[in-house]
């Protein structure tokens, strides 16, 4: 094997693994977005928390959503520079997370603001439901890049024994 071919090799497993990196940095972001919705969830319908402790939670959680859409829209952009067959794929995928995540911050940032029950309720609801989608689009970009990865390394294995 040349050794042209081999800097190239290298250099798109280091544009994977930083794709990785930041992907796992958003799923990060994206746990930590559902952790602080749950309790806003929870507080709007708790009648023993007080009002100010709801907004408090909201503007938590809106700040949680609005840190993982920039963290899916960093992994996008990485995947997308990594240059693989399906990085277009992965990249909408992530887009779509960052996107959704970046609306469920607005609307919960909204509710905060405006202190009606109802409109904080709904807020959450959408923001649990955003999640949700999330959750499975980056469990879908996870396997993906896993399942790729662990070619990649099945094929580096393969090299070097029949050398």
């Amino acid at each position: 094997m040349c050794s042209s071919d081999l800097g190239a090799q290298a250099a798109e497993r280091e544009r994977s693994e930083a794709g990785q990196r930041k992907l796992a940095k958003a799923a990060s972001g994206a746990a930590e977005a559902v952790e602080s919705i749950a309790a806003a969830a929870a507080a709007s319908t708790d009648g023993a928390v007080s009002e100010a402790e709801t907004q408090q939670r909201l503007e938590v959680a809106a700040g949680a959503a609005e840190k993982a859409a920039g963290a899916f829209k960093e992994a996008a952009a990485a995947v997308g520079a990594s240059g693989s067959a399906d990085a277009a794929d992965v990249q909408a995928k992530l887009e779509e997370a960052s996107a959704s995540a970046a609306a469920a911050a607005q609307n919960l940032k909204q509710s905060a603001g405006s202190g009606g029950e109802e409109e904080i309720n709904a807020a959450v609801a959408d923001a649990a439901s955003r999640s949700a989608t999330i959750a499975e689009d980056v469990a879908d970009v996870a396997h993906s890049e896993a399942s790729k990865s662990a070619a990649g390394s099945d094929a580096r294995s393969e090299e070097h024994t029949s050398e």
